[in-house]
């Protein structure tokens, strides 16, 4: 975990528990509860912290947003680059179930293909005997047919 990280943690907290939940940025603090140094100025970290959704900032004053808020109830910002990290994670692993589960799909449609195709001279063979079958029987009731219209007349 970044050390910025941790700083966002704490002013986020320190804001949302101002009473309007706003503070000049000259206020943040570093994780001793001292005003920051040289190397994190305040107006640096607010535009980190506006930058990530948490603040919005008129001039000096900085002003929670709603996502700062859902972020500090549910935990603060550590906890919640935790949950996001986590979720990224659940979804990577479905991904990997879902390409797993259509590469074992394409494997069976493969083997499907290749049983058909095997198939195929014999398939070919049975609908060619089924036409010839089907030519004789044709042939046959046509000369019954004429057979029996020869004979009654």
């Amino acid at each position: 975990m970044d050390e910025i990280d941790k700083l966002i943690d704490l002013n986020l907290e320190t804001i949302f528990k101002q009473e309007n939940q706003e503070m000049f940025y000259h206020e943040f603090v570093d994780k001793d509860g001292k005003k920051l140094n040289q190397k994190f100025l305040g107006e640096k970290f607010a535009d980190e912290m506006v930058s990530r959704g948490l603040i919005r900032l008129q001039k000096q004053l900085c002003i929670i947003e709603q996502k700062g808020r859902e972020v500090y109830r549910e935990g603060g910002w550590i906890k919640y680059l935790q949950n996001k990290k986590r979720t990224e994670e659940e979804l990577q692993e479905k991904i990997k179930e879902k390409e797993d589960l259509e590469l074992e799909k394409s494997k069976v449609d493969l083997e499907l293909a290749k049983k058909m195709l095997e198939e195929y001279p014999k398939t070919k063979w049975f609908a060619r005997i089924g036409f010839i079958i089907a030519i004789v029987l044709a042939t046959i009731e046509i000369v019954k047919f004429i057979v029996d219209n020869i004979g009654n007349e």
